[in-house]
């Protein structure tokens, strides 16, 4: 197997992509790319398989000729085979017309590097931004509370020197819109609560960003759909005292009960009493005995917070190796990890407990301690809360409160709790 022609087909990934060098693209960039691939040939590749061809994980091994498959059938070609011709084909044709014309050939070479030299002199002046960053403008304003909800960025990058200009909603590069610099306003929807980094950028270079902080007014449900989900909050009940969605009379239930990829997420984002997220406790009560979804249905819990987030996995016991660990900059894939201490009968009431104490955090399931992992980067302070089942999962309680050594509150401070028991 030819390394150039994979070589070829990275570079044909990148350049559909438009995502800039490799080099910059972090963990979020390929699980985008992840759920590219599966949306546009029905098949799955892991995060971890995507970094070992991009050269991001030391991997000595070519990749099997079924990931060369996909990649081909990403790129419009048959299969892998398919791919190689193409080139071989390109290839064939240019050294025929070589024969033929050598010295045709030799001019058009004198004018293709003179062409390319004056391209690339010219492309180069262009794509240099210049700026100061006092004379940029970039705010924003939400227009109502609730979901989806209408953010309004104001900005103002008439003193910016550079080809192009866009507006970016968050790490989300789908979420990139182009911009004219002529206006000095753009609307953007957002679909999910959650707390986002905006991005004004000049060609390829962020000049400005601030924070947007999309409150759910309340528990909000909702099927993750792309890129609109499906609001729930008509079939939510807290009967009993316990959080879950009730989907007996739902209209499209057989559309998409059907998908072993049918998530539902249960978000509440709001301001609370700042809270360390870096020193903090965090406990819930959740199961997953629904029928809906996957084989290997998989229950997260999620904590959202002003630099990154908490996103924790739970599944059958037989089931782990499809999960993925995310502690702030800390990724694990159970593709490459051991992460069998997060298998549990979902199906019963689960105890769950997460203690952070200086980015050092210790899982507890059921009150038996399952994972020690520290991370680095700091995450801010915590602004919500998100569960997300495959199929209709359930939650009991929650509650959050300051590490017993965090310096930001009395010991052991309760910022957060919640029984669903109406005690109106």
């Amino acid at each position: 197997m030819d390394h150039s022609d994979i070589k070829n087909c990275l570079a044909e990934i990148e350049q559909k992509l438009d995502w800039g060098s490799p080099e910059s693209w972090k963990n979020q960039d390929f699980e985008l790319l992840s759920e590219e691939i599966f949306t546009k040939t029905g098949t799955n590749l892991s995060v971890t398989t995507l970094k070992r061809i991009w050269g991001k994980v030391d991997y000595q091994s070519r990749p099997s000729a079924s990931t060369l498959n996909v990649l081909a059938r990403f790129l419009d070609y048959k299969h892998w085979r398919d791919f190689q011709n193409s080139y071989e084909r390109t290839s064939e044709k240019t050294n025929l017309w070589s024969i033929k014309g050598l010295f045709h050939q030799k001019m058009l070479v004198v004018i293709v590097v003179l062409i390319a030299f004056l391209s690339l002199f010219f492309l180069i002046d262009r794509r240099q931004v210049f700026f100061k960053s006092d004379e940029v403008v970039f705010n924003s304003r939400k227009v109502s509370d609730g979901l989806p909800n209408t953010v309004i960025f104001d900005y103002d990058v008439s003193k910016v020197i550079a080809d192009s200009f866009f507006i970016q909603q968050s790490w989300d590069r789908r979420r990139r819109v182009r911009i004219s610099p002529k206006e000095t306003q753009h609307t953007s929807f957002y679909y999910y609560p959650g707390y986002f980094h905006a991005k004004l950028a000049a060609n390829d270079q962020v000049i400005k960003e601030h924070e947007v902080l999309v409150e759910s007014n309340g528990w909000t449900g909702m099927i993750e759909r792309f890129p609109e989900p499906i609001y729930i909050e008509n079939m939510m009940t807290t009967s009993g005292g316990i959080l879950t969605a009730d989907f007996s009379n739902y209209s499209n239930k057989e559309k998409h009960f059907q998908d072993k990829d049918f998530w539902v997420d249960y978000y509440l984002v709001k301001k609370m009493d700042e809270i360390d997220a870096n020193n903090f406790e965090y406990e819930c009560r959740i199961k997953n005995d629904s029928e809906l979804g996957s084989v290997c249905r998989e229950s997260r819990i999620s904590l959202i917070c002003t630099q990154g987030r908490f996103n924790i996995p739970l599944c059958q016991p037989g089931c782990v190796s499809n999960i993925n660990l995310t502690l702030g900059n800390t990724y694990l894939s159970g593709k490459s990890h051991d992460l069998s201490a997060l298998g549990c009968e979902i199906k019963e009431w689960i105890d769950f407990k997460l203690k952070v104490e200086d980015k050092t955090c210790t899982i507890f399931i059921n009150d038996q301690l399952k994972i020690t992992q520290n991370y680095t980067m700091d995450l801010g302070k915590i602004v919500g809360f998100k569960f997300k089942f495959n199929g209709a999962g359930k939650v009991d309680f929650l509650k959050l409160k300051n590490h017993p050594f965090s310096p930001s509150h009395g010991r052991n401070s309760t910022v957060y709790e919640e029984d669903f028991e109406d005690n109106s």
